[in-house]
């Protein structure tokens, strides 16, 4: 009961500090993550939606920890290695959508671009990086169950 205590608080805990420095570091972020490309940039329709747009980012990569630690307990997962092996999937996963939308707006971006001596804008509000990393998530639970779960369905 106190190991599952302590691991509550210290998932929450690190949450927490995930959310905060994603909000810190989300200019930083968002410029590494969108595509150079020439004669193409992005812009924003509305203020607010910049803002929303980073709070959902902040939670949905603050819900990381949480997810994987509930996988942990939820599949019954023993520490060390098969812990490990599971974190790595998920956050592979988690990675691989972001990537996988990275390189989508970089296609769009470059088809748009190419051959066009005008700008090109790419609405903001059409990114959705947290969508992607959401739907990693998911992915990354669904193939932990399928590796890890000790009842099958």
């Amino acid at each position: 009961m106190r190991d599952s205590r302590n691991l509550i608080i210290s998932t929450t805990i690190c949450s927490a500090l995930v959310f905060f420095l994603a909000y810190i570091y989300y200019p930083d972020i968002l410029d590494a993550s969108l595509p150079k490309i020439d004669h193409a940039f992005f812009s924003a329709t509305d203020d607010g939606t910049e803002f929303q747009s980073m709070i959902v980012f902040c939670l949905v990569v603050s819900l990381i920890p949480i997810v994987i630690v509930g996988c942990w307990k939820l599949f019954s997962i023993d520490p060390g290695i098969a812990r490990s092996v599971s974190t790595l999937i998920m956050l592979a996963c988690t990675g691989g959508a972001f990537l996988f939308r990275y390189f989508t707006i970089r296609q769009e971006l470059s088809m748009q671009a190419k051959g066009s001596n005008y700008s090109v804008s790419y609405q903001f509000e059409d990114v959705n990086y947290e969508y992607y990393i959401l739907t990693g998530l998911l992915a990354g639970f669904i193939l932990c169950y399928i590796f890890f779960s000790k009842k099958r369905i």
